[in-house]
């Protein structure tokens, strides 16, 4: 049980090389990594104290 959960989460961080078989797989990998993406991007910023000064 253990080794199936640690071989799916080494599969969705990139550890691993996931197999694409079909282009349905494939296209579920990249909403996957576009959800990782956008996550990134929403809350990048909200928890830095950078103050950006323009003279």
């Amino acid at each position: 049980m253990m080794d199936r959960l640690v071989f799916w989460l080494e599969q969705l961080g990139g550890a691993r090389p996931a197999p694409v078989n079909s282009r349905g797989r494939a296209v579920a990998l990249g909403l996957w990594w576009l959800v990782l993406l956008l996550l990134t991007l929403a809350f990048a910023g909200r928890f830095t104290k950078f103050v950006y000064v323009d003279f």
